[in-house]
């Protein structure tokens, strides 16, 4: 549910001036995995649904949930506040993880 989401791994991304940014993510091949990040809202709504529905689809996204890696598209960002997200296929489902983050002016 959307209760499960909040437990989530999240970090904050500022960006002070437009880049192009990719992320990947890779873990243990038997977790699967997926990365988003949403921009930040003045006013945080409760629940992921009322995130989307104010701000539409995620910045970025990794896709469909990938064993072992997930990556996003190379995606130019305007200046902002952001939060990725790290999540796994199945609730509750825990795992050790490493972020890559690379970004061009």
């Amino acid at each position: 549910g959307n209760d499960d989401f909040f437990r989530n791994p999240m970090y904050i991304l500022t960006l002070r001036d437009v880049a192009t940014v990719q992320i990947r993510c890779s873990c243990e091949k038997s977790v699967a995995v997926n990365v988003i990040v949403l921009q930040v809202p003045n006013k945080a709504p409760k629940d992921v649904v009322a995130i989307l529905k104010m701000y539409g689809q995620p910045i970025l996204d990794s896709g469909n949930y990938r064993h072992g890696f997930a990556v996003t598209e190379r995606t130019k960002i305007q200046p902002g506040t952001y939060v990725m997200v790290v999540s796994t296929f199945h609730a509750g489902k825990v795992g050790n993880y490493s972020i890559g983050l690379a970004h061009s002016s």
